[in-house]
């Protein structure tokens, strides 16, 4: 069998950015991506606060960079999902559905999921309008769009979306805990409105939209069409890997909480693969 020096779960900043540090120190890591170079960061509006981009970069062509950095370096990638991990009492063994791979180490950057609401009811027929993010959905045009949440994801999601298409916010409550920059170009910007006190109970088909059945206040009932709908209550953790050993380390926005930056994503994966350096060469 053949032993990686490391396997790398996951390919959004903190794990690229691990392989990167880790090429450039002589490692020749293994990295394995469910989905596409880039992560969450690709649904991203206009990363502002990453240095070296005065006017700010979008999500998009922030990760096309990335993927190019990752193709220079010669890191090798597998497109693959890793389904179980474990450790062998020496090594650390990683399975997908094309095989079984090991490493001396292992780097979880798997980052986060997006919660997924068990209080509304949306029709069987209807869940493929129904997203949870929106880099699969970023060249629509002319539609309607609703956006379910207050936080900066909503806020974002609404700001990327409203270049071609009509973008409704919907708060389930009074309070939005967006930054207020992106409150405030989302109030002033034409293409979108923001809702209050709006409580969704359940998404069905009619004709060819979706049919929103919400609560406001005083449990008053209002129906909304829209031709999508965007679900953005906030995101948790990637499943745990349950692995507890020097040699693995959990990166990124998995474990940094609410922390959900590029800039500290980097930084863990530098850290991380300078770390495993340090470990080799004592």
């Amino acid at each position: 069998k053949k032993i990686r020096d490391v396997i790398i779960i996951g390919c959004g900043p903190a794990g690229a950015s691990a392989a990167i540090q880790l090429r450039r120190m002589g490692f020749n890591p293994l990295v394995f991506e469910k989905d596409e170079i880039g992560g969450l960061a690709l649904n991203a509006n206009l990363i502002e606060n990453y240095l070296g981009f005065p006017a700010g970069i979008s999500g998009v062509k922030l990760c096309s960079l990335l993927k190019k950095q990752i193709i220079n370096h010669n890191i090798d990638i597998r497109y693959e999902e890793i389904k179980t991990t474990e450790f062998d009492g020496k090594y650390f063994v990683a399975s997908s559905n094309n095989g079984i791979f090991y490493s001396k180490y292992l780097i979880d950057a798997t980052g986060t999921e997006p919660v997924i609401p068990g209080d509304i009811a949306i029709e069987e027929k209807v869940r493929g309008k129904v997203f949870y993010e929106i880099k699969n959905i970023l060249n629509l045009k002319n539609k309607k769009i609703a956006v379910l949440g207050g936080g900066d994801a909503a806020f974002d999601y609404s700001l990327n979306l409203s270049g071609n298409n009509n973008v409704s916010i919907y708060n389930r409550s009074n309070n939005f805990r967006c930054l207020d920059l992106l409150f405030s170009r989302a109030e002033n910007n034409k293409n979108i409105s923001i809702n209050k006190n709006y409580i969704l109970k359940s998404i069905e088909g009619y004709k060819n939209k979706l049919k929103l059945n919400f609560i406001k206040e005083r449990n008053k009932q209002e129906t909304v069409y829209s031709d999508y709908v965007i679900i953005a209550f906030g995101r948790s953790p990637a499943r745990d890997f349950k692995i507890t050993n020097n040699r693995f380390f959990c990166i990124g926005d998995k474990i940094n909480g609410n922390f959900r930056q590029i800039s500290l994503c980097v930084g863990d994966g530098v850290k991380t693969a300078m770390s495993i350096y340090k470990s080799e060469n004592e």
